[in-house]
């Protein structure tokens, strides 16, 4: 039932990032209990100060308190996506020296069995299950794309695993092996330049959310400021 409350790219996120079923519905449970629990301690807040006003926190409060842990998986999942990335790019930079030193055939299961042990540990396991698909199915180029959509899902990737079956069907051509250096080099920049922006961000933003913060704790006291003023003054 929670399940189908919560945003599609929430969910879409947390399968993308390998979460099974059963942690993706503990994380939705959890969100949905840190929810509650702060619209509870919201209400009993307005209770005991028995101000009006106050009780625009018990919706306000767990609104943010909801949105925020969308806010988060999406700012996890961005850095979860460069660091995939980055290390696809890694794999792809590897490659391509031993494809440079083909000289007739290409053999792809010779060079992928050199480099299953020199890429990123996340990569290993996804490297390993394309030879073994590879050999049992030699001709199907289909092992190549399931390889890139589950280390990297970008077009960048399916494009150079295409390539890849392309190349070692095809006579050795060495300007597409520098094609595809050229590629891996430009793709390696743009990941180091989505990292700046992303540690940039995070540091402009901390004097905005001390500046909330401060602007949070003092909205009630003005309010009341206001109201005791008013009162005072014979308006009320």
């Amino acid at each position: 039932m929670l399940m189908k409350l919560v945003e599609q790219n929430y969910l879409s996120f947390l399968k993308e990032m390998g979460l099974d079923d059963k942690r993706i519905k503990a994380r939705v449970n959890k969100r949905f209990r840190m929810t509650i629990l702060f619209f509870v301690l919201s209400i009993m807040a307005a209770v005991f100060t028995e101000e009006a006003y106050v009780y625009l926190f018990c919706l306000i409060v767990p609104f943010l308190i909801y949105k925020n842990d969308f806010w988060s998986l999406k700012k996890d999942f961005n850095i979860f996506k460069i660091e995939r990335e980055i290390a696809f790019n890694s794999f792809r930079n590897l490659s391509i020296p031993y494809l440079k030193e083909q000289k007739d055939k290409v053999n792809l299961y010779t060079i992928f069995a050199s480099l299953n042990t020199r890429v990123h540990p996340s990569l290993q396991k996804p490297l390993f299950q394309l030879m073994t698909e590879m050999v049992a199915n030699s001709n199907s180029v289909e092992p190549f794309i399931n390889f890139a959509k589950k280390c990297s899902n970008s077009d960048e990737s399916i494009n150079f695993m295409l390539s890849l079956y392309d190349f070692q069907n095809l006579s050795v051509d060495v300007s597409v092996i520098e094609e595809l250096s050229q590629s891996a080099n430009a793709q390696l920049l743009k990941l180091v330049d989505e990292v700046k922006y992303i540690k940039n961000k995070k540091v402009n933003s901390i004097p905005i959310f001390i500046a909330i913060g401060c602007t949070l704790i003092l909205i009630p006291y003005l309010f009341s400021i206001l109201i005791y003023s008013v009162s005072k003054s014979g308006l009320l």
